[in-house]
């Protein structure tokens, strides 16, 4: 499976629209609190202006402009990769205005800042439901229209971006519970989200890891419905419908399909040489199985025959299913009436310790006994 994906993503805009932004209210530069705001907005150091900012905050926490100066000290932190502070400022401006984007928004890089999965979900639902409803709600009456323009503009790239959020932390995200929840939590953002197709190994695993193996069924049969290139879910259908001995048709289209793309694919990305080398062998092997033992349950010897050697070479390395393989091998050439070839295959299996070990020594018995 692709463990990590490329990713282009555009920057939202450094400047944010007028609407979208806290305005600051008129302050007399001759008070106390107009002096510290005017020697904060002259600070070339980031350190010394987050220091006045937070001085302000500390000593004028009542003033008109203390929101002002919280989403200008939310941009210093998230700068400096402060990202708890970034968060903490974010919910205390949004607290007393739930309509401010800019800051949800910048409260969701926060949260990405920090890696934390179950924030990252919150602030893309808070920060992708706030984008919405400005995004269709109606212009207001003191707002220009291209500052409307710019301010819905910039509410679909916070729409956007809170889905590419989600995404990218269930990429960065090891933890099963925790990535089906981004994924469900993308999906009830936008079903039709482009990000979704490409989470789906990673919710099929998800399942797997859990051991939850009818939702993981249900995801690959979902899948596999519109889009075969993954390996994973072809086999591991092919192989339940076989245990399951129903949908013989699936198992031996779908155990085909791994073939043809094991031997197609490029090496996944995350796995070296030797690993993607085993796993082809082992996809081979066992599809190439799959396919002869439903065959032969068809009685379609010669094509069971014929998957059951190409499975042969690539089972060296599973005892359990190279002894499957041999078993099969020497019924379908003993039916095919080529007893020294089911000689020959009985003899191998019984070598090997195995549920088929006692009745391919029978077996044996039995052919060189002439029966």
């Amino acid at each position: 499976m692709k463990t990590a994906l490329m990713i282009t993503w555009f920057a939202l805009t450094a400047w944010l629209p007028a609407a979208a932004q806290q305005k600051l209210a008129v302050v007399n530069a001759e008070t106390p609190e107009g002096q510290l705001l005017q020697e904060a907005a002259q600070a070339d150091d980031p350190a010394k202006k987050t220091a006045l900012y937070e001085q302000f905050v500390t000593n004028h926490a009542q003033h008109d402009a203390v929101l002002w100066v919280r989403s200008q000290l939310q941009d210093l932190y998230l700068k400096a990769n402060a990202f708890d502070q970034a968060l903490a400022a974010g919910e205390a401006i949004l607290g007393k205005d739930p309509q401010d984007l800019a800051a949800a928004h910048l409260t969701l890089k926060a949260s990405e800042g920090k890696k934390d999965p179950a924030l990252v979900l919150k602030w893309a639902q808070q920060s992708s439901k706030l984008a919405r409803a400005i995004a269709t709600g109606p212009q207001p009456e003191d707002v220009e229209d291209d500052d409307w323009k710019a301010r819905v503009d910039f509410a679909k790239q916070v729409d956007n971006y809170a889905e590419y959020a989600l995404f990218a932390q269930i990429l960065q995200t090891a933890d099963p519970t925790q990535r089906l929840a981004l994924i469900d939590g993308l999906r009830q953002l936008n079903a039709d989200s482009q990000y979704l197709p490409k989470t789906a190994e990673f919710e099929f695993n998800a399942h797997r890891q859990l051991n939850n193996q009818a939702a993981a069924l249900a995801t690959a049969e979902r899948v596999v419905a519109t889009d075969q290139s993954s390996e994973d879910m072809l086999i591991f259908l092919a192989d339940h419908y076989m245990q399951q001995k129903k949908e013989p048709d699936k198992v031996i289209a779908y155990s085909q399909k791994v073939v043809e793309l094991v031997n197609t694919k490029p090496k996944p990305e995350g796995l070296d040489d030797a690993a993607w080398t085993n796993k082809k062998m082992s996809l081979s092997g066992l599809a190439n199985f799959l396919i002869g033992t439903t065959y032969f349950n068809q009685k379609k010897l010669k094509q069971a025959d014929e998957a059951l050697r190409a499975a042969l070479p690539s089972v060296d390395a599973n005892d359990q299913l190279k002894a499957a393989v041999l078993f099969y091998l020497g019924l379908a050439n003993y039916q095919m009436g080529n007893r020294k070839a089911a000689l020959a295959y009985n003899e191998q299996c019984a070598k090997i310790k195995s549920p088929f070990q006692p009745t391919a020594t029978k077996n044996v018995a039995l052919i060189r006994a002439g029966k």
